[in-house]
C-alpha cells in the first residue's frame, strides 16, 4: 500500500504544471484535500510575512487617510480599522500568495486589535 501511495504521490506532485500563478485548476479545497490524503505537503507558492501583511494593512488605511500605528496592541475601533477594511486586507494577501483564504465568522469575532489581524491572516496562509 505504501508504494502505490508514494508512486500516485509522485505523480500528482509531477503534475506542478497545474499551478498557474499558485493557483491549482483544480478547486482549492479539493486539491488541498487529495494532498492531504497523501500524507504530503507542498511548498506554499509565496507566503506573507507578518511584517509584509502589516505593511498592506497600513495601505489599507493610508488610502482612507488614516495611519497603522507602530504598537500592534493598538485597538481596531480606535484606529478605524472596519471589517470592510479587513475584507480588503485579506483580498490584497490573496493578491500577493495567489492562494484564496478560507475563514469564517466566528474566527473574525476573536480580532480586537492590530496584533490580532496580523497573527490571523499569518495563521490562515499555513493552513
Amino acid at each position: 500500500m505504501n508504494v502505490v501511495r508514494r508512486r500516485f504521490a509522485q505523480h500528482v506532485l509531477s503534475l506542478s504544471c497545474l499551478f498557474t500563478s499558485g493557483r491549482s485548476t483544480l478547486p482549492g479545497p479539493t486539491w488541498k484535500a487529495v494532498i492531504q490524503l497523501l500524507g504530503c505537503t507542498l511548498p506554499r507558492m509565496n507566503e506573507l510575512s507578518r511584517a509584509q501583511i502589516r505593511d498592506l494593512m497600513a495601505q489599507v488605511l493610508k488610502n482612507q487617510d488614516k495611519e497603522l500605528p507602530a504598537d500592534d496592541a493598538a485597538q481596531l475601533r480606535d484606529i478605524g480599522f472596519r471589517s470592510l477594511d479587513f475584507s480588503e486586507l485579506a483580498l490584497r494577501v490573496e493578491d500577493e500568495t495567489g492562494e484564496e483564504l478560507n475563514f469564517d465568522a466566528p474566527g473574525l469575532r476573536r480580532i480586537a486589535t492590530v496584533s490580532d489581524v496580523l497573527d490571523f491572516l499569518v495563521e490562515l496562509q499555513q493552513q
